[in-house]
């Protein structure tokens, strides 16, 4: 699961993984420094794309991506034993930091649906991956959950 980018400017090449998107270093959790940073900057990111969706008069949901390790299934079985201790740890704490700013967002009139709570009972056939990539099945199940709220009364639809 690794993706490999060639710098277009000196032709350099750097490797990205999953662990890019919680870049914690041992340092800072031993400080319990934790996740908050990464918390404010996705809650600050939601809050530019819904501005430049206003601009465009269009209209903008944020969804927050269902992943098997918010709370994972004791049935589940990796093919990575590393990836999956790493994941079982991260992405609960990482997942906790970025719902802690959901309020934020739909103070400030962000509308937003928590996938990752709304797929906890969702059965293991939801996921293709080891991480958070959606079958067909998933994917089907997550449309349902966007266009039920894209279709609510105003109120609860997205601004």
């Amino acid at each position: 699961q690794r993706v490999e980018n060639e710098d277009k400017s000196g032709g350099m090449q750097t490797a990205l993984s999953l662990r890019s998107f919680f870049p914690l270093r041992r340092a800072d959790r031993e400080e319990g420094i934790g996740y908050e940073p990464i918390g404010l900057r996705w809650r600050d990111a939601s809050l530019i794309m819904r501005d430049l969706a206003r601009i465009r008069g269009a209209s903008y949901l944020h969804a927050l991506q269902p992943n098997r390790y918010y709370k994972l299934d004791p049935s589940y079985v990796p093919a990575d034993a590393a990836e999956f201790s790493y994941y079982q740890q991260a992405i609960p704490a990482a997942y906790g930091a970025l719902q802690a700013r959901i309020p934020d967002l739909e103070h400030a009139g962000v509308a937003v649906i928590d996938a990752a709570r709304a797929f906890v009972d969702v059965d293991l056939g939801a996921y293709q991956t080891d991480c958070c990539h959606l079958s067909d099945h998933g994917n089907a199940l997550f449309a349902v959950l966007l266009a039920a709220r894209m279709t609510a009364p105003e109120s609860t639809s997205p601004r």
